[in-house]
């Protein structure tokens, strides 16, 4: 009898060893490998898009894995083109209207534009240009969405049937007195243009989620093990109906 609880135990602690080995497997190969990661799982269907899909490469992979990507524009007022980089990254010659014809009008991925040189002096132009671009290639306005840190640029394009968004610096990393200050003027900024949405980084969601309750938010949670280590953070953050994208890392 004894010998028989002796194997039964034996079997047991290998059997824990065993799943044990087995999660710590799948722990690897999510932190180092997969696309999908652990924290943002349950929502890569309806609020999870690809950061910096700037390049053809990772575009081609982007569009079977997210429902959306975020890139960056520059605006060459003297040629009408929007350049597809992160400054002060060089040019590759590789305009927004490449990357919409390498999308494909079948494909529905929406897109996170981060216009760098967006403003109010050249947003007239900016947005003739867009619009001109998003018909010729079958898209829809309602699946793109537009950011800049100028708010003033913005509300043309939400007249014009875009989603926008007001991009914030880093509140979390802001002294006590420059956060106050900062909170006071997006405060007032939102007051004038109330149909605006706010991105920043999703360790300010805590502020915005105290501050901005209503707002539309838009976040970027990327890379490395923070992501993990914060992990009931973005659980919570990607459970709000106000925080519609969360950008992740690939």
């Amino acid at each position: 009898m004894v010998w028989i609880m002796m194997f039964i135990k034996r079997k047991s602690k290998l059997g824990l060893l065993f799943l044990l080995l087995i999660l710590l497997g799948f722990l690897v190969v999510n932190v180092t490998i997969s696309v999908y990661k652990a924290p943002f799982m349950g929502f890569y269907t309806s609020k999870i898009y690809g950061h910096r899909v700037n390049y053809l490469n990772k575009l081609q992979q982007a569009k079977s894995s997210f429902i959306g990507v975020e890139l960056d524009l520059v605006y060459l007022e003297d040629l009408n083109l929007f350049d597809v980089r992160h400054p002060p990254e060089a040019s590759t010659n590789f305009y927004f209207e490449d990357y919409l014809n390498e999308i494909g009008e079948e494909n529905d991925l929406k897109l996170w534009l981060d216009i760098k040189n967006l403003n109010s002096d050249n947003a007239e132009n900016i947005l003739a240009r867009m619009d001109y671009l998003l018909k010729t290639h079958n898209r829809l306005r309602e699946s793109i969405l537009i950011e800049t840190v100028f708010p003033d640029a913005l509300s043309m394009f939400q007249k014009a049937g875009y989603t926008t968004s007001y991009y914030l610096p880093y509140l979390h990393l802001l002294s006590k007195s420059d956060q106050k200050d900062t909170l006071s003027y997006i405060k007032n900024t939102l007051k004038t243009y109330p149909e605006l949405g706010i991105s920043t980084h999703y360790m300010g969601y805590p502020i915005l989620e105290n501050e901005f309750p209503e707002s539309s938010k838009y976040l970027w949670a990327l890379g490395g093990n923070n992501i993990y280590k914060d992990i009931f953070l973005i659980r919570k953050l990607l459970k709000d109906q106000t925080v519609k994208i969360v950008l992740v890392s690939f």
